[in-house]
Formats: structure tokens, C-alpha cells, sequence
């Protein structure tokens, strides 16, 4: 047997008291200055996790499961893929184009809802008002030939009250917790469209207030912003019926600002020996997040139709007019050369030649975009779309869920990730008229406590009458109602939207 000498005993002694006092400090970091969950937060050195919950989306998205990343058509597109506002479809018929709708949804209807998937039980009503809970997000795209622009803004409320006694309620005891955020997208397609990459810019705000405002933020107790960047590409090969779809989105990470006074380094809203008092996180954090996906159309309509810009079909028209306008000048220069009685005989017959092209070139024009139509309104509506998708949250260390900081009852939040898997399908059982859609996905659960819950969802959008909206859109623009619900256990949501029917 070898023994070794004192210096290496003492050496490898030393190495393991270092490692045990590592993992000392790792698990005390683990488990953090909150205590345990179910204690009551007396502390400002936690973040909050902003991760999404269920999916809250327009509501064709939500009707199909939160599957869209690899659809990424129209404004629903917009927050699952940064591609979206360039990805041109089918009924795309000029170089300029827009798309624009607004949402309202209501993602927690029922009084026994688990919002948070906290596996708790439901959120506890003494404390909450579940008709506080809302969002609303109006989205408008703008395309140029190739490029896209988006802009979309998304405003979620949370209310929950603060009081112990159920029965007594007012205003000044309601604390809304709201996220707001800006969205900004650019986007370009490449190689016919087949190729979609697009860049979003995210400002994220969390405001925390006593008054009933949107907008104002006049009762602010609690602020903060941040900013993250997010990026996606979309591929849609021509006259394919698949493509596939990514996402990738940076994480923030913002620092607040609180009308709460600081006491031994914790920030502190009421009197800290109050139940009802509130100690402010030192920060929020929204974690990185990632969307993959793809999607299957079966039938006659086509997935993929190339998209013909007529601006690239007009550009020879517009090369044989300037080539006639520059033989008219010269026929006038020869004929100033002659005399001005010459000018004078060739001047009629110049003008109504050019009359005669300009009617010739709008006469091509006519047809071209008729053509564009035609080929448009001939496609089947016999499809069903099959889309599949992959949602995916970062973790976020030290920190909370939204409920958890309302309720300042430590409740961890984010110490894994977690994956959300996500199914949807639609199809057009009434032509020009009706299209439903539904959709399954699994919700994970943020929380130690927390288990993942299976949703379902279903979804229409039904199409109205022609307007032009007092001339802001074309004489045949027809508009639809579009509505989608989503259900899991302790879970109902519902949301409305309404937009222009294609």
C-alpha cells in the first residue's frame, strides 16, 4: 500500500473542503434569500419571470394551437415569426400592400383558473379579480415589393386584490399588474419569395398601478422597461405544399424603478410591517425563447403560390413608353430645326399618339392585374393545413411569477426550461364563407408545484359584407369575425378579432 505524503493529504483535504463550500454556495444561491415557497416575501433581491403562459395570440394562431411559425401569414404572424410582415400570400395582388386587425381576448373567464398553471390550485379569488384580466393587441403590416413593416402593440392586464377581507373592496385596493409591450418588425423575401428573414424590436414594459388606466400611468407604484431583439426566417419554396418556419428571440432583462422607500436594501411600498405591504424586486426578466416549426397543406389549393409582383411585369411597359417619349422629342427637335410651321403641323399628331400609348399602357396594365385576380379567385378553397410547431423558454434564476410578486407569497419561478409542443389544423368546410381550425398543445408549468397541462382549442373566421371604410380600402374589401377559444384544466380562454377576409 502507498501511502502519500502529509503535503498531498493536506492538498486533497483542502480540494474537498473548497468543493463542499462551493456546493454550500451553490445550493444557498439555489434556494436564495426568498425562503420557501408558501412563505411570505419580505425581500427585494428576486426578479420576477415574465415567460409567456398559454399562448395569447390573434385569433387564428390561438385557434390552431400556437402552431403558426411556419404559417407566418398576415399580423397573427408577427409574434411567432418576425418574417411575417414580408411573407406575401396568395391574395397579394399589388406591390403595395397592408394587413391590419385588432384582438381582444379574455384568457381567464372562470372563477376556479389556474392562469399561472401556479399547480396550486386555483388563483386565489380573495385576492384577485378575474375579469381584470385581459389583452388587447391591435397589428398592422405594410409591404413595399420584397420589404415589410410591422408595428403591433400588446397591453395584458392582471388585477388582483390586496386585502385579506373579501367583502370589503374599493378602488385603492385593487393593484394592477400590466405588461405592455411595443413591437417593430422589418422584413425582406428574397429569391421570389421563397426565402423570408425578418428582424423584430421589442420594447417590454412591466407597470404595476392602483388605478384603472391603460395607458396613463398617472398611479404608477412600480416601473420597468427593457428592450430585446428577435429574429426569424421563414422557407416557402414555390409551388411546394410545406415550409418551415424559426424564431429566436434574445432575452431582457431591466432594472426598475419604484415609488417604494428603501429599507436596508429592500425597496418597500406601505408599511414593511404591513401584510399588505409590497417589497419590489431589484429586477424582471423575460428569458430567452425560441419558435421551430413546420407546416403541411393536403388538397387542391396550393401552399405556396409564387407571388407576381406587378410592378416587375410593368417595368417593360414602362420601358417601351419612355422609348416612344424619346422618339416624339426627337421628331419635334428635327421638326423645330425645319421651321415652326412644321411644329406646329407635327404637334396634334404627337399628342394624340401619346394619348393613344397612355390608353394602350393602361389598357396592359388593366389586364395584367386582372389576370392577377383571376388567377387568385380560380385557386381551390379545398385545403387542410397541418401545422406543428415547438415553443421553447429559457430559464430565469432567482425569481417569481407574476401571481407570486401580486400576492408577495414566494412562489419560484423559471428555474428549468421547458418545452411547449403544438399542433393545429384548417380547413374552408364553406367556401368563401366559413373556415375552422383547431388546435392541441402542452403547457409546461414554471413553477416547482406545477404540472404540464394539455390545452385544446378551436377557432372560425366567418366572412360579412364589402365596405371600403369610408375609402381608407378598396371598393371590394370584405371583411370578416374572426373568434377562438382555448381550454385546459382550471384554464378557459376566449378572444375576438376582425379584419379583411381573403
Amino acid at each position: 500500500m502507498v501511502t502519500p505524503p502529509p503535503g498531498m493529504k493536506r492538498a486533497v483535504c483542502a480540494t474537498l473542503c473548497f468543493l463542499a463550500l462551493m456546493l454550500a454556495q451553490q445550493e444557498a444561491r439555489a434556494t436564495g434569500p426568498l425562503g420557501d415557497n408558501g412563505s411570505r416575501i419580505r425581500t427585494s433581491a428576486y426578479a420576477i419571470d415574465l415567460a409567456a403562459g398559454p399562448p395569447v395570440l390573434g385569433t387564428r394562431a390561438l385557434g390552431l394551437g400556437g402552431a403558426y411559425v411556419a404559417i407566418a401569414e398576415g399580423t397573427d404572424g408577427n409574434s411567432q415569426n418576425p418574417a411575417a410582415p414580408a411573407v406575401r400570400s396568395a391574395h397579394s395582388q399589388y406591390h403595395v400592400d397592408y394587413d391590419f386587425g385588432v384582438t381582444l381576448t379574455f384568457p381567464s373567464t372562470f372563477t376556479d383558473t389556474d392562469f399561472f398553471n401556479t399547480g396550486r390550485g386555483p388563483t386565489d379569488l380573495r385576492r384577485s379579480d378575474q375579469s381584470e384580466f385581459v389583452l388587447l393587441a391591435p397589428t398592422g403590416n405594410l409591404q413595399i415589393g420584397a420589404w415589410g413593416v410591422g408595428l403591433g402593440l400588446e397591453v395584458q392586464r392582471y388585477g388582483l386584490v390586496r386585502r385579506e377581507n373579501p367583502e370589503v373592496v374599493g378602488e385603492e385596493e385593487l393593484v394592477r399588474a400590466q405588461i405592455s409591450v411595443f413591437r417593430t418588425y422589418l422584413a425582406r423575401s428574397v429569391n421570389q419569395g421563397q426565402i423570408v428573414a425578418g428582424l423584430g424590436f421589442h420594447l417590454t414594459s412591466f407597470d404595476v398601478t392602483t388605478r384603472d388606466e391603460i395607458f396613463t400611468r398617472s398611479g404608477n407604484i412600480f416601473t420597468t422597461r427593457g428592450v430585446n431583439l428577435e429574429g426569424g426566417l421563414l422557407w416557402r419554396p414555390n409551388d411546394r405544399a410545406y415550409r418551415a418556419g424559426f424564431a429566436l428571440r434574445a432575452p431582457v432583462l431591466t432594472e426598475v424603478d419604484s415609488r417604494g422607500r428603501s429599507i436596508g436594501g429592500d425597496v418597500v411600498f406601505g408599511d414593511p410591517e404591513s401584510s399588505d405591504a409590497f417589497f419590489f424586486p431589484r429586477s424582471v426578466k423575460r428569458p430567452w425563447s425560441a419558435d421551430v416549426g413546420a407546416a403541411v397543406q393536403l388538397g387542391a389549393r396550393p401552399l405556396n403560390p409564387p407571388w407576381i409582383d406587378p410592378v416587375e411585369r410593368l417595368r417593360a411597359l414602362d420601358r417601351w413608353k419612355r422609348a416612344r417619349d424619346r422618339q416624339r422629342r426627337r421628331r419635334l427637335a428635327d421638326a423645330a430645326r425645319i421651321g415652326p410651321d412644321m411644329v406646329l403641323a407635327l404637334r396634334d399628331e404627337l399628342e394624340d399618339e401619346a394619348r393613344a400609348d397612355e390608353k394602350v399602357a393602361a389598357d396592359a396594365e388593366a389586364r395584367l392585374y386582372a389576370r392577377i385576380a383571376k388567377r387568385y379567385a380560380e385557386l381551390s378553397r379545398r385545403y387542410v393545413l397541418l401545422s406543428f410547431a415547438v415553443h421553447v423558454d429559457g430559464r430565469v434564476q432567482s425569481s417569481v411569477g407574476i401571481e407570486s410578486f401580486l400576492q408577495q407569497t414566494v412562489d419560484r419561478s423559471g428555474e428549468r426550461v421547458t418545452y411547449s409542443p403544438r399542433v393545429g389544423v384548417e380547413g374552408e368546410p364553406i367556401a368563401n364563407w366559413l373556415k375552422l381550425r383547431s388546435g392541441l398543445y402542452l403547457e409546461p408549468s414554471r413553477f416547482r408545484g406545477g404540472d404540464p397541462r394539455p390545452h385544446g382549442t378551436l377557432g372560425f373566421d366567418a366572412g360579412l359584407f364589402e365596405w371600403n371604410a369610408f375609402g381608407l380600402a378598396s371598393r371590394d374589401t370584405r371583411w370578416r369575425f374572426g373568434a377562438a377559444l382555448d381550454t385546459a384544466r382550471a384554464y378557459f380562454a376566449w378572444g375576438i378579432s376582425a379584419g379583411v377576409w381573403h
